[in-house]
């Protein structure tokens, strides 16, 4: 399936003298309605979702949460009260035509991010460009450092550089600087952005690491569409979720109470690690040795317990439990015991 035309390209396309109606503000209005419903699923009263759908990089800037707070300390309430009043009340914002961006320009303009933004860009204009140059080549150095993977072009990491010492801008400001970059790059280029693997991090403790995966990162994060839609970190994680309870049906509960993979792996790993003297930084529920506890249960399909746990490893050849020095400990006060008994002490 092809991807949907952007609004501008559905408008253009049916103005004449390419369609058939003429350029009126009444035919545009009508167009921006047709996209609306055919692509957008309509002008939705569940303004997030809608938000969500159409701008699913950004959908960190209405969670309510860590993520608009964190998006609120940088770019300021202002600024980012715009974008909701926008998403909120379309029909309140004209994008379609020159007249109406440039009246979205100047309210964005008017905003004290892009008021305190100013001053730093005289700045850096003012810059002799000797010293310019020697701060680009160092920059561009630590970006290609940290996002060697999106195979940046020599022209796009010189415009980065650029916009990031010339804004002085944050690591939430590169993040986003970043998506308009990789917009249209490779699922493996995706993933070397530092949300991705955060995403993909988070996705893992549920078991989730379909082949596929960096393709459907790649969606959440620039909004490309995945087989025909466009998914949501949320979508996503859902989806770990399910997988997760129909790999282990038994702990079902537990994922519905909140707990991922992980969660209910590492109550385990602590008693393997007192049990086996293990370092408990080496076992995770993908260890070789250990990658088969989660699917233990008692003989009432139940989660298997604590206890039922320590037998294991302890009677199981595999786990070595005899090598342990409390194993040692163990046959030696049996042993003492045993020569207690027999009177050798007394």
């Amino acid at each position: 399936m092809a991807d949907a035309p952007t609004l501008e390209q559905y408008i253009e396309q049916r103005l004449v003298p390419v369609g058939k109606l003429k350029n009126t503000p009444a035919n545009r209005k009508k167009l921006t309605d047709e996209w609306n419903n055919k692509y957008r699923g309509g002008n939705s009263d569940n303004w997030r979702t809608y938000f969500k759908i159409q701008f699913p990089q950004f959908v960190d800037l209405i969670d309510g949460g860590a993520g608009e707070a964190q998006a609120r300390s940088v770019f300021g309430d202002d600024l980012i009260d715009l974008f909701l009043d926008a998403a909120k009340n379309p029909d309140n914002y004209d994008f379609t035509t020159d007249t109406g961006m440039q009246a979205w320009d100047n309210k964005v303009k008017a905003t004290k991010f892009y008021q305190n933004l100013l001053p730093k860009q005289r700045q850096w204009d003012l810059t002799p460009n000797l010293q310019k140059e020697e701060q680009i080549k160092v920059e561009i150095q630590r970006i290609f450092n940290d996002y060697g993977n999106l195979k940046l072009t020599e022209d796009e990491a010189r415009n980065f550089a650029i916009y990031n010492l010339r804004n002085q801008a944050s690591d939430l400001q590169q993040k986003y600087y970043g998506f308009s970059l990789v917009g249209d790059r490779t699922p493996s280029a995706v993933a070397a952005l530092p949300d991705a693997n955060q995403i993909k991090q988070t996705l893992k403790a549920y078991g989730y690491q379909p082949r596929d995966l960096d393709a459907q990162v790649q969606s959440i994060l620039t909004g490309k569409k995945y087989n025909g839609a466009v998914l949501t970190e949320d979508s996503l994680l859902e989806t770990a979720k399910n997988n997760a309870k129909i790999l282990y049906p038994h702990w079902s509960a537990q994922i519905d109470k909140g707990s991922s993979l992980d969660d209910i792996f590492g109550t385990y790993a602590t008693l393997i690690s007192k049990t086996l003297e293990i370092n408990p930084n080496t076992i995770t529920k993908e260890t070789p040795l250990f990658n088969d506890i989660l699917d233990m249960t008692d003989k009432d399909g139940k989660p298997i317990s604590g206890t039922e746990l320590t037998y294991k490893l302890k009677s199981m050849p595999k786990y070595k439990y005899g090598r342990t020095q409390q194993a040692n400990d163990e046959v030696r006060e049996l042993i003492q015991s045993l020569q207690t008994d027999f009177g050798i002490y007394k």
